[in-house]
């Protein structure tokens, strides 16, 4: 599959809080990055184009990127979702790598906590690292159950939310719903007039249009426990 418009998207934005071009493959600061974008609003870090948009592209880059989403996956602490892949662009392969807000937050590295600041990485404060305790304790919901600000209903497949009430009450024949919106409703997925990131996720025509890095990713691992080894990914 063709993602390269995913880097042409990215390449029309400016590096920030939750966007970062790299040239260079250093795991240290690729790490630290990562980790801040999990504490901070998640987002998306490109390895092999540098802070002046030229792709210079990466060597052997499905090994190298085996290599960071395992060194991730086991030292960044509690585990987050982590999706990785090559991308083929302009003849040349890119490294993309896009984490999401963590609902556990704080995360550290090898101990640290970093956080992200405009378009830097930083070691967290006291008082940023209270914070980000505060906001774990005070959550009352995880991301999915987060507004989407500037969706409603003619962002979603009608169609395919039919389909799927018809399943729901194939599967509970008890279940009543009087329509679309009614039944958005009674599954958590519009709450006070908003559509949530999962329904979005779920129903949306063009899911990346309000979520850029949701993907579809299957792993399968060597056992029925999850850990850093793939039999595919």
């Amino acid at each position: 599959m063709d993602n390269s418009f995913i880097i042409d998207n990215l390449l029309q934005q400016q590096e920030g809080v939750r966007l970062e071009f790299k040239a260079m493959t250093n795991k240290e600061h690729i790490a630290k990055t990562i980790t801040a974008f999990i504490n901070t609003q998640g987002g998306d870090l490109v390895i092999g184009i540098d802070n002046n948009k030229k792709v210079v592209g990466i060597k052997n880059a499905e090994k190298v990127r085996e290599s960071f989403q395992n060194l991730l996956i086991e030292l960044i602490k509690p585990n987050a979702p982590i999706s990785s892949q090559v991308i083929r662009y302009k003849k040349k392969d890119v490294i993309l790598i896009s984490v999401w807000e963590g609902a556990k937050k704080p995360y550290q590295f090898k101990g640290k906590i970093f956080i992200r600041e405009n378009d830097t990485t930083k070691l967290s404060s006291k008082d940023v690292l209270t914070s980000l305790i505060k906001e774990r304790k005070e959550a009352d919901f995880h991301w999915e159950r987060k507004a989407v600000l500037g969706a409603d209903l003619k962002d979603l497949d009608i169609e395919e939310i039919n389909t799927t009430i018809s399943l729901y009450i194939a599967y509970k024949p008890n279940s009543n719903f009087e329509d679309v919106e009614d039944f958005l409703i009674q599954m958590g997925l519009l709450q006070d007039g908003n559509l949530t990131n999962a329904c979005i996720v779920l129903f949306a025509k063009q899911p990346n249009r309000f979520i850029p890095q949701s993907r579809i990713r299957v792993t399968v691992y060597p056992s029925n426990k999850s850990g850093d080894h793939f039999l595919n990914d």
